[in-house]
């Protein structure tokens, strides 16, 4: 008997158990954070010390491990049965009633009023239940190396349950809970190499890199996360820039998370405009970005570029343009953009012809800051400007690439595109912002697109409304249908408003993901891409001031592009009117219960019935997928590997282990004595399986290489061993030979 191997896995034994030991025992201090739940604690200490105490013959039994599970399993079935009332008080009622009532009071921005009412001996009999549950969960799921992850995960699920409620965790509670994944990742030290060096490198990344400050803030203030995650549920994106996706979520919701910050030299005179992403293409319901350039090389699109430049500042006061010096520093936006405005002194780092890939957190450019063409008064097409070779091949190529509108669109909309050509560019621009301002409300409600439906038709033929993302997608495609060169943009846009003078006779403006935004831009022969502004809401009036949508505008988007609007007028103050919560803490009644008031989230009762059973749901899901991972997962490792040599070892090492599995003890590996134990134990004849072990020995220890009727005959020998080891044991040792083994 190889007595080596027995303390190996013995010694991985006691490391798992003392990692479920450890999570258990941390289970106490999560809720604990939440409600206090006042248990018994010399009663728990001592229940959760036998509980463990229960599981060391498991730790030392090799041949029985199945009795090993038993001893450890039956005192918390029988705790369970003895145990019932309490446990359906303290458990049912007091721990899992209260914290599906604490964490929806939460959401609800509703004061707390959980309070426990059972005496400490019935809080400490539903804790111990509780806990007694997770380790025996804890240490079966940790015996199986694939799943340990799983238990990792979740202890991550319990540290995490007291930041759903508002509260943070005990440090007793993160202490343990750190010792448990600890001890679960030494139970393997040896696979765990990489794991430990990543986590120690990260956090001591995270040490150098996040300030103390803001690592306090964050643990003391779950909420700056907890709506993010609340809005992945509900399909909800947060504004920023879009990559193009259109039409994918129900819901986008302002974070205020800071994205840049901007200092001109000037104050600006109008809005002004930074370019993020760039699309080309629209094509799937999304606007695809494209590096082709048609040939022109990044020289060539340097020169014009910059020629291009150099003719709108040269013709500024024509135009009605600012010259600025702009300094601007990347917060929370995307690190894939530089975010510039128009026109800007930039002539490198090009994506093709399109955007500027994001380098560096701060840069400085000069700029000419261009608004909204179809509000100038003066058309830049009648601007002078000298023409050289590579503005000449540029324009060809802008021609050729950026009129393209798919075809199912063009034969529906053309007779509607017709009739929105202007005699100008600039009066083309306005009778297109107009018809869409006509034909489609503004909202930030417009709901997902349903499947089989194309973003720009649906929005334009059936929903009729929408907000940035819709405008100028449709707005690009009906420019294109006039023969106006034109592309979709999604970056942020500054309000003159929103730039305040600092000490230095500057103008710094904050822009947070509000202020997300996205229009079409056009092609002007000799001046370049200029913004074309399609959104009702951000249209300039005669008056100079804004044209606002009509009514409140609802909180909830449409993409992963996560665009967003700035709210009105209308929003604001529709969000001050609207009635809040009480906050006032309940009045007990008669029975000793605790009432809710009207606007509270219902008795207890009610809470429960609605939401309790939310609990078995997702339990029996769990189990489901980790029963389904664990199934015959060595035969899968083997369908997964290429290579035919990998194959045929992985092979011999199942039929080697399941052999090893039914013997309780190691097998040598020698022809004879494998031939020998084929033959007594699973009547397999040594015609057929000498010829078939010999070629695995001359395989495993020499050069030769196997072929794809090795694999075949090999794998049917696999599969009569498996199958006359299955007949032999009972239903529980069948399901921890498929399941636990994965055999």
């Amino acid at each position: 008997m190889n007595t080596k191997k027995i303390d190996s896995n013995r010694w991985e034994k006691i490391w798992i158990l003392l990692s479920a030991a450890a999570g258990s025992s941390g289970v106490y201090f999560a809720f604990g954070s939440v409600f206090d739940p006042a248990a018994d604690i010399r009663m728990f200490g001592i229940g959760m010390l036998m509980f463990v105490i229960c599981w060391f013959p498991y730790v030392w039994m090799e041949k029985y491990v199945w009795a090993g599970c038993a001893v450890g399993i039956l005192p918390v079935v029988w705790f369970w049965f003895v145990q019932r009332e309490a446990i359906q008080e303290g458990l049912k009622e007091e721990v899992i009633g209260n914290s599906v009532l604490q964490i929806q009071q939460y959401f609800r921005e509703i004061q707390s009023t959980v309070r426990v009412q059972a005496d400490e001996k019935t809080m400490a009999a539903g804790m111990l239940a509780l806990c007694g549950l997770f380790l025996a969960v804890c240490v079966l799921a940790g015996s199986v190396r694939k799943l340990r992850m799983v238990v990792i995960l979740l202890y991550a699920a319990v540290f995490s349950f007291p930041f759903f409620t508002g509260m943070t965790i005990r440090a007793e509670g993160a202490a343990l809970l750190g010792c448990a994944v600890l001890c679960l990742v030494m139970a393997s030290p040896v696979s765990a190499k990489r794991p430990l060096v990543i986590a120690a490198a990260a956090a001591l990344a995270t040490g150098v890199l996040i300030p103390k400050q803001q690592m306090e803030t964050f643990f003391a203030d779950p909420a700056a996360w907890q709506d993010r995650i609340e809005d992945f549920f509900t399909r909800a994106a947060y504004g920023g820039v879009s990559d193009g996706k259109l039409g994918t979520f129900d819901e986008m919701v302002e974070s205020g998370e800071l994205q840049l910050e901007v200092t001109l030299s000037e104050r600006p005179e109008q809005d002004v405009y930074f370019q993020g992403y760039i699309g080309t293409d629209y094509r799937d319901s999304r606007w695809v970005k494209s590096k082709e350039t048609g040939g022109l090389s990044e020289e060539e699109i340097s020169r014009a570029r910059n020629a291009e430049y150099e003719t709108v500042r040269e013709n500024s006061g024509q135009l009605g343009y600012q010259s600025v010096t702009a300094e601007i520093t990347r917060r929370g936006a995307s690190r894939a953009y530089r975010y510039l405005p128009y026109k800007n002194s930039q002539t490198d780092d090009f994506y093709g012809d399109t955007y500027v890939e994001g380098r560096g957190r701060s840069y400085t450019v000069e700029a000419v800051l261009a608004g909204d063409i179809g509000e100038l008064k003066s058309s830049p097409e009648n601007v002078a400007y000298e023409q050289t070779e590579d503005r000449e091949a540029y324009t060809d190529f802008v021609n050729e690439t950026y009129l393209q509108v798919p075809e199912e669109f063009r034969e529906k909309w053309e007779d509607t595109a017709r009739i929105l050509r202007g005699r100008t560019l600039r009066s083309t621009v306005r009778e297109v912002a107009d018809y869409l301002g006509t034909v489609a409300d503004y909202t930030k409600s417009p709901g997902r697109t349903p499947d089989g439906e194309d973003f720009v038709e649906y929005f334009l033929g059936e929903s009729r409304e929408g907000y940035c993302v819709h405008f100028a997608s449709a707005g690009v495609l009906f420019l294109r249908m006039n023969g106006i060169p034109a592309r979709f943009v999604s970056g942020y846009i500054a309000r003159p408003s929103e730039f305040e003078e600092t000490e230095d006779g500057m103008y710094l403006a904050e822009l947070d993901d509000s202020t997300a935004h996205a229009w079409a831009e056009v092609y002007v022969e000799g001046c370049g891409w200029l913004p074309a502004e399609m959104t009702p809401a951000y249209r300039q009036n005669s008056a100079g001031g804004t044209s606002e949508p009509d009514g409140p505008v609802s909180v909830v988007g449409e993409t992963d592009p996560q665009t967003e609007e700035p709210q009105t007028p209308e929003q604001d103050s529709t969000s001050q009117q609207e009635p809040q919560p009480d906050t006032q803490t309940d009045v007990q009644d008669g029975t000793g219960q605790s009432s809710e008031n009207q606007n509270g989230a219902g008795t207890r009762e009610e809470m429960l019935s609605g939401r309790i059973w939310i609990i078995p749901v997702s339990a029996a899901l769990a189990a489901l997928c980790l029963l389904l991972f664990a199934r015959r997962r060595k035969w899968r490792n083997v369908r997964m590997q290429k290579d035919l040599r990998n194959k045929y070892l992985r092979l011999y090492r199942i039929l080697y282990q399941m052999m090893e599995y039914d013997r309780k003890k190691p097998i040598p590996e020698d022809e004879e004595e494998i031939c020998r134990i084929l033959k007594e134990t699973y009547h397999i004849s040594n015609k057929r399986s000498r010829k078939i072990i010999i070629r695995l020995l001359e395989t495993a220890f020499g050069n030769r290489n196997p072929e794809k009727r090795d694999l075949k005959e090999l794998e049917k020998l696999c599969i009569s061993v498996r199958e006359k080891s299955m007949a032999s044991k009972n239903l529980f040792q069948k399901f921890l030979f498929v399941f636990g083994k994965g055999f």
